[in-house]
């Protein structure tokens, strides 16, 4: 269904609305909005998450596993907005392999170079002496139009930016130069309370930089993909571990993707690929 409101009204609606569609959403509801009506939910402290950028915003709880799922895109044509809102519907399904407490897909449009989606799941492994545990996998998918390339993914985050309590604990993959396309497994275990979670992908050619600093709570990876020997479609799945003594997960985080357009210069030195960077930022707030 979609919410019908204009931005004229906004300023008009009560506690009943807001309280309307987020029933709607708690039923299993897929509910479509532009972005100023999330927004106004958000400013009145429902907890919903919209991205800054974003022209429309969709969520639902999915009836099948209850996680809180949501949707910030910058699509205006409502045609394609409607494909892309049943192509995320659809990818819900897939989330049989780990299935997670929170879920936000994010979108990024390049300007007739390609276009990205990016999954952020995020996991709550559990509770000890030392505070709540979350795991948080990035699904970072870019695809590339003709002669265009893919270079770069990167994600990065300071944890403990919105939250000083919040404690970066590991980080995956480790630094890691692939020659072929191999396969990695990414998990986090939390022993004592019995807990863990893991994922397989896939990995392009490329160089895997894991620049995380933890005793700084800064996260970041990079994956170096090799612009002459990738596909136009990859998919990299970074993830995290952090611990928290507050009651909930706070965290924002910049998703970039680097596309190579061949460069057909006149000298054999002229660069082979014009790069531009695409980015979104991400903010992942639930509590348990």
């Amino acid at each position: 269904m979609v919410a019908d409101i204009s931005e004229q009204d906004v300023g008009d609606m009560t506690s009943d609305d807001f309280d309307r569609i987020l029933n709607d959403i708690e039923s299993g509801s897929v509910v479509i909005m532009p972005a100023y009506v999330s927004r106004a939910l958000a400013d009145a402290g429902a907890d919903y998450m919209v991205s800054d950028g974003c022209s429309y915003s969709a969520a639902l709880k999915y009836p099948r596993t209850g996680t809180m799922c949501y949707l910030s895109s910058d699509n205006t044509g409502m045609c394609s907005l409607g494909m892309e809102i049943a192509d995320w519907v659809d990818s819900l399904d897939s989330l049989s392999e780990n299935v997670p407490d929170y879920t936000h897909r994010y979108t990024i449009n390049a300007a007739g170079k390609g276009n990205a989606t990016i999954d952020v799941n995020c996991f709550y492994m559990g509770e000890n002496q030392y505070g709540k545990w979350y795991s948080t996998e990035y699904r970072v998918e870019s695809v590339s139009y003709g002669e265009v390339k893919v270079a770069d993914h990167v994600v990065e985050s300071t944890v403990n930016f919105n939250d000083s309590n919040m404690v970066l604990q590991d980080s995956k993959p480790d630094n890691t130069y692939t020659m072929s396309s191999v396969t990695v497994q990414t998990s986090f275990s939390l022993y004592d309370v019995g807990t863990s979670v893991s994922w397989t992908y896939s990995t392009p050619i490329c160089k895997i930089h894991n620049e995380s600093v933890t005793s700084q709570a800064f996260y970041r990876l990079w994956f170096d993909i090799d612009e002459n020997n990738c596909y136009a479609n990859e998919v990299t799945r970074p993830g995290n571990m952090v611990r928290t003594t507050s009651d909930g997960y706070d965290v924002t985080e910049t998703v970039s993707i680097t596309f190579a357009t061949p460069y057909h210069g006149m000298w054999p030195w002229d660069p082979q690929f014009t790069l531009n960077t695409y980015s979104v930022y991400t903010s992942t707030q639930f509590t348990v």
